[in-house]
């Protein structure tokens, strides 16, 4: 046998024991139509708002997370030095982390990022 057949056969091998082992879409019996998973209330962002939030907001939100995070490092000596090592990690990282990853998508106010989690 060649090479190129014995890959062939490995392949078809493969992708068979992947549809073998894939339970069947069609198991689960349909219970009439889709209810919705989401409750869209007025509080709900507006969709070009979430779009540029995407797009626009986050990208750069993650951007002064990496400068505070280098911004950090820069200045670690110092608040080692001042014993506020904590309060600069915060600041320069941990704020625009949550802002970044921790809001709803769209919602640009920042008091609403939970404050108890660290990203």
């Amino acid at each position: 046998m060649t090479v190129l057949l014995v890959r062939c056969m490995a392949v078809g091998l493969m992708l068979v024991g992947a549809l073998v082992t894939t339970p069947a879409w069609s198991a689960t019996p349909a219970t009439g139509p889709a209810q919705p998973q989401y409750d869209y209330s007025a509080d709900t962002p507006d969709p070009a708002a979430m779009v540029f939030d995407a797009v626009i907001v986050r990208p750069l939100s993650f951007a002064t997370t990496i400068a505070g995070a280098g911004l950090f490092v820069v200045s670690l000596p110092f608040s080692a030095l001042g014993h506020n090592s904590d309060a600069a990690a915060g600041a320069l990282v941990g704020a625009p982390a949550r802002y970044t990853f921790s809001r709803p998508l769209g919602n640009f106010d920042a008091e609403s990022a939970p404050q108890g989690t660290q990203p």
